[in-house]
């Protein structure tokens, strides 16, 4: 029997075998890689800096290869959506949501939220009941 043959009856039930390297895993290895190659650059300046960070980087990585080799699918795949739970959180902080248009209130300077693609609409401020027209892209 070839290696290949044996390694997947080997993963064959793990959550690497079903979902592959996730968005948490991804994320868990770009970071073990990050403070592991700063681990070199802070050893040079504190040895025992450079030694914690080289130690974390070994168990972030060993706990990214520990969530591929599990056979406990439902728990790494809730890990996995509490992960882009969190990412999608912090992007519509940011960016906002993607599903809607916002627009400055011109009574009280407010942001307003309208979904995208609407057309020309008629808005009403809810804070100060202004109303004004913009256009919210094209309508399908």
């Amino acid at each position: 029997m070839k290696f290949r043959d044996k390694f997947a009856r080997f993963m064959y039930g793990r959550y690497g075998y079903t979902a592959g390297f996730d968005g948490l895993s991804k994320c868990m290895l770009t970071i073990a890689i990050i403070v592991l190659l700063l681990s070199g650059f802070v050893n040079s300046a504190s040895r025992t800096a450079g030694t914690v960070m080289y130690v974390v980087s070994l168990l972030i990585l060993a706990l990214s290869y520990y969530r591929f080799f599990s056979k406990n699918l439902s728990a790494r795949t809730k890990e996995n959506y509490k992960y882009y739970e969190i990412i999608n959180k912090i992007k519509r902080f940011f960016v906002g949501d993607p599903n809607f248009k916002y627009f400055q209130c011109p009574g009280c300077k407010k942001k307003v939220r309208v979904p995208k693609n609407r057309g020309k609409i008629e808005i009403t401020c809810k804070n100060c009941n202004t109303t004004f027209i913009r256009f919210t892209g094209k309508r399908k």
